[in-house]
């Protein structure tokens, strides 16, 4: 009875070995996390880190940690400043300790831990026979037991006549071997029909299932891309009309997104300023009766200019070199922009002061932008066209985007900001009403949660610097 309950023991430790998992590392109060590696300027806490790549790295808020986990890979060449290399014998967030494992469970090693090892072998060995021999099927199952039944009496019946020495009657073995020919036959080629069956319904069954974990994997893509942004401004999405006055040269500041009583301001503080403005070929900038046709009559060639500026002391953890190639301008607006195929208009972003200022140039296509319904995407796309009523006229929407990465491979273009134009003309002269705005199209739906207010994420009036008086 003992070993009865010891082998029962090995069994359910065996069992449950599979399913037990570390849920997370208990905190070395011992260690110094340093400082936020995503906000340098930020004391990290010891509570809150991430294991990549047998490294622990500390962060200052749960915001930073989930930034870092979207895409690891670009800290790859950070110091060690705020993080710390884990011991060779502690395992990561997840795992299964190597006592758990029932290959190394010293009770395997005995007479019943491998008589309990060949119970498991033989199950799994007659479950894998019914499964291919279909015996869970009741006609399969009936043609199998009279197939052997009729072999059995076969062989029985010749046993018992060369054991008397007496032939076995011609009538009667013709008789049995048919039935037995007969039975096998029609078992055979229900075995086929059935594995042909079974693979129809497999390549099905994984079909769909692979269709339904891509459409899953998209959606979690989708939402950890655009966040709140086609719920706040649509599909394709669109910035709301500006309140300021119509002008061609707009100025932006941008707010930090974190709220604390230790920091200075109370966390709302510049970090970046924004300033747009569209020229024309010589360098000239487009203001309110600036001419864009040529002496011909056609059109000149627009740029759109956005410049924006680093805030003095302002955290360089989103203004690297490496981190600046995954960001750039363009007119597509598709969910996975970039994930299929490369964005066609792409403009990278050029620095004019090492780590303190870039700018991007914009080609400003013909045509005004209307909407258009095309069958073979979900949403209507925004496209340009050339309006009869309005042959000089100009508009349309320019994103602000990033690579996101997830899984180790570009998963699609986040939208940070919207940039719209609408220029308006007589006899190819820039008319008052003509306007440019911006707006911030990733935050939106989080703001109450974080308490900050729009007008302190993207404002058009000055936000103060870090190191301003209050």
């Amino acid at each position: 009875m003992c070993r009865v309950f010891r082998l029962v023991v090995w069994f359910i430790c065996v069992a449950g070995a599979t399913g037990l998992s570390v849920e997370s590392a208990e905190v070395d109060e011992a260690v110094d996390p340093g400082f936020c590696i995503i906000r340098p300027d930020e004391p990290a806490s010891a509570e809150i880190f991430a294991d990549y790549q047998g490294r622990r790295f500390y962060f200052c808020c749960d915001s930073c940690r989930r930034d870092f986990l979207s895409d690891p890979s670009r800290f790859d060449g950070l110091s060690a400043s705020s993080q710390t290399t884990l011991p060779a014998n502690q395992a990561p967030e997840s795992g299964v300790p190597d006592s758990w494992n029932a290959d190394s469970s010293p009770y395997a090693k005995t007479f019943w831990g491998r008589v309990g090892q060949a119970i498991l072998v033989l199950g799994k060995t007659g479950q894998w026979v019914s499964q291919r021999l279909h015996l869970d099927d009741a006609i399969s199952r009936g043609l199998a037991v009279a197939a052997t039944g009729s072999l059995l009496l076969i062989l029985g019946l010749w046993k018992r006549q060369r054991r008397r020495g007496l032939p076995l009657r011609p009538p009667l073995a013709v008789a049995m071997t048919a039935a037995f020919g007969v039975l096998t036959l029609f078992y055979a080629d229900r075995l086929r029909h059935q594995f042909a069956d079974s693979q129809t319904s497999l390549m099905q069954s994984e079909t769909e299932r692979l269709r339904l974990e891509k459409r899953s994997q998209e959606l979690d893509d989708r939402d950890a891309i655009h966040y709140a942004t086609f719920l706040n401004f649509g599909n394709p999405p669109v910035p709301r009309r500006s309140n300021l006055p119509p002008s061609l040269h707009k100025t932006y500041f941008r707010g930090n997104d974190e709220r604390s009583d230790e920091m200075p301001h109370g966390g709302n503080y510049l970090t970046v300023t924004f300033d747009l403005w569209i020229e024309d070929a010589d360098g000239r900038k487009i203001e309110v009766g600036s001419k864009v046709v040529d002496p011909n009559g056609r059109p000149k060639p627009l740029e759109l200019v956005v410049q924006f500026t680093r805030a003095p002391e302002t955290s360089s953890g989103y203004f690297t070199d490496e981190y600046m190639k995954r960001m750039y301008v363009t007119m597509e607006s598709g969910e996975f922009l970039g994930r299929d195929e490369p964005v066609r208009d792409r403009v990278s972003w050029e620095m004019l002061e090492e780590n303190r200022v870039w700018r991007a140039r914009y080609p400003l296509p013909l045509g005004v932008m209307v909407w258009e319904a095309v069958e073979t995407e979900l949403h209507p796309q925004l496209v340009h066209q050339t309006d009869s009523r309005r042959p000089h006229d100009r508009g349309g929407i320019i994103y602000l985007c990033e690579d996101r990465f997830d899984r180790g491979q570009l998963i699609g273009g986040r939208f940070h900001y919207a940039i719209q134009y609408d220029l308006r003309t007589k006899d190819g002269i820039i008319k008052s009403d003509s306007d440019l705005w911006m707006q911030a199209t990733y935050r939106g739906r989080n703001f109450a949660q974080l308490q900050i207010e729009r007008d302190e994420w993207l404002s058009s009036d000055p936000i103060p610097a870090k190191n301003a008086d209050p």
